[in-house]
């Protein structure tokens, strides 16, 4: 989007404006026009006590894309005209209507004759406040004003002195744009910037040309109705001469300012020129053929428009160097920051104040402070549980994987368990079976022993009466086995014998008590081998 400042040059009874914009990095002047003002507003002429009054606390109505057409003018309004007459209000009206769209700001300058310059050779002080608070003082020595800092301006030189400014312009410019706003009931453009001539072409040139730091350059610039030189020694000014009364357009001008920098060159503060710089209405006063021959060995330049281009709209370009100032101090306050060392703008406060939409006492400067402190507090708040929200809901997420992962495992845990289980059951009931069957193994393997040596015979039953005693009933085939078996099973005794017939054969029941054996088998293994001995 495109950015637009209205530069207005005051020239006495003269205003030539010009409007700039600045889109990206390019500065293009759009429109230029000069003004004829039915009086000089160098003193405040026109503006009384009751008509400032009403400047504080105007209304704020609507307003189209071109704010200044109203019908207060408009004969065939039922509104009635302010004056029959035509006043410098009604121009400052028509340079608004012709050339300040809605969104323009405006930069105009401090009038010369109000404007004071000064070197102060050195000073001790370091701070801003400090340093203006001593120039007033060395300009105002013998009264007792006020100190009005913003009025004052200053430029440290290298050599440890101070040029310094200061300025006790009204601001009537400004004053007209605050009364038009009370009496027509519309908002004027924002007053963007205030600045000096000196420090506004300065500010240009230092931006435009190539300037060595030791370089002396020459600055003559020629108006309406006066004609202004400095000096300047690298990017700074070193000396700014009183104003010479004499417009572009008389006939001695030139003569009368060479003899004003001879003047200044007889000083011995000014060293060899390297360059003559020439701006503003130069032509009418012939300046550049003058100044070529007084200076036949210093190269003379001609400054139009700098850095700032020309819309193909405008017809006579080759016009636009009697629009230096306008263009510059709109170029200056387009500049998305103005370097040192003009960095500076004498737009007083309560203008800054007049021109703010609302306005925010110390009490509540303190509230915003509060209530910003205290959403940014909130918004970190907001963020940590946010954040913390996040992160339980990641680590939610991961223990239900983890659930998922180990479901198998849980139930081939389950599964395990039970076959541990029914593996213990297992165990109980063997170790029961163990505990009686071993307890009766050694008298079974002497019943198997027996078989192999005394002969065939089987056992029909074998039944524990006691702890230690067993029962067995065998069948057997001879009548010389019952004793052999007796003898072969050790702690034993023939409890009863009972013979049977069969269709096949005779058969021997015999029933034979047995006490449980106690010793390794290998004894009782020795044992019944000696029984059979002994049966043998």
């Amino acid at each position: 989007m495109k950015k637009k400042t209205l530069g207005i040059f005051i020239d006495g009874a003269m205003i030539r404006a010009a409007l700039v914009s600045r889109d990206a990095d390019q500065l293009i002047v759009e429109q230029v026009e000069s003004f004829k003002l039915l009086e000089a507003i160098e003193q405040p002429k026109n503006l009384t006590a009751d008509k400032l009054g009403k400047m504080d606390d105007p209304e704020t109505p609507d307003f189209d894309n071109n704010p200044w057409n109203t019908n207060e003018f408009d004969p065939d309004s039922e509104t009635p005209t302010l004056q029959e007459e035509q006043t410098n209000l009604d121009i400052v009206r028509e340079i608004l209507n012709k050339m300040c769209p809605k969104g323009t700001n405006i930069a105009f300058n401090l009038c010369e004759s109000h404007v004071f310059y000064k070197t102060i050779p050195t000073t001790h002080e370091t701070r801003s406040k400090k340093i203006k608070e001593e120039i007033w003082d060395i300009f105002y020595e013998e009264s007792n004003t006020k100190p009005h800092l913003e009025n004052v301006g200053f430029l440290r030189q290298d050599s440890g002195s101070l040029l310094a400014l200061i300025h006790n312009d009204p601001l009537i410019f400004s004053s007209l744009l605050f009364e038009l706003r009370s009496i027509s009931n519309i908002i004027p453009p924002k007053v963007k910037l205030i600045d000096s001539i000196e420090f506004a072409l300065a500010h240009e040139i230092k931006k435009t040309l190539n300037i060595e730091k030791e370089e002396n350059n020459l600055v003559v610039f020629f108006a309406k109705s006066f004609t202004k030189v400095f000096f300047m020694r690298g990017e700074k000014i070193i000396t700014v001469l009183p104003a010479i009364l004499e417009g572009a357009k008389s006939e001695k001008v030139c003569e009368t300012t060479f003899s004003k920098i001879l003047f200044e060159f007889s000083s011995g503060n000014i060293g060899v020129i390297s360059r003559v710089v020439l701006m503003g209405e130069y032509e009418d006063s012939r300046a550049f053929e003058f100044f070529m021959k007084k200076f036949s060995t210093v190269p003379i330049q001609k400054f139009a428009t700098g850095r700032v281009g020309v819309s193909p709209e405008i017809k006579n370009a080759e016009k636009l160097h009697e629009y230096t100032i306008p263009i510059v101090l709109a170029a200056k306050s387009l500049d998305n920051k103005i370097s040192a060392p003009y960095n500076m703008n004498f737009l007083p406060r309560r203008i800054q104040d007049k021109q703010a939409v609302y306005k925010i006492a110390w009490h509540g400067v303190v509230m915003l402070i509060i209530v910003f402190i205290c959403a940014f507090l909130m918004t970190m708040q907001l963020v940590k549980n946010a954040q913390q929200i996040s992160k339980t809901k990641t680590d939610i997420n991961y223990l239900n994987m983890t659930e998922q992962q180990l479901a198998p495992v849980e139930s081939e845990s389950d599964s395990l368990l039970a076959n541990i289980s029914k593996l213990e059951k297992q165990t109980s009931l063997l170790d029961s079976l163990v505990k009686n069957t071993t307890r009766w193994s050694p008298v079974l393997e002497t019943f198997s022993n027996a078989y192999s040596k005394i002969g065939r015979f089987s056992l029909k039953s074998m039944t524990s009466q006691a702890h230690d005693e067993l029962i067995a009933d065998a069948m057997l085939t001879k009548r010389e086995q019952v004793a052999k078996l007796e003898r072969a099973i050790n702690n034993s005794m023939i409890l009863n014998v009972t013979e049977t017939q069969s269709d096949i054969n005779n058969a021997l029941n015999l029933q034979i008590q047995c006490k449980v054996a106690k010793g390794n088998p290998q004894e009782k293994e020795k044992t019944g081998q000696n029984k059979n001995e002994t049966i043998n």
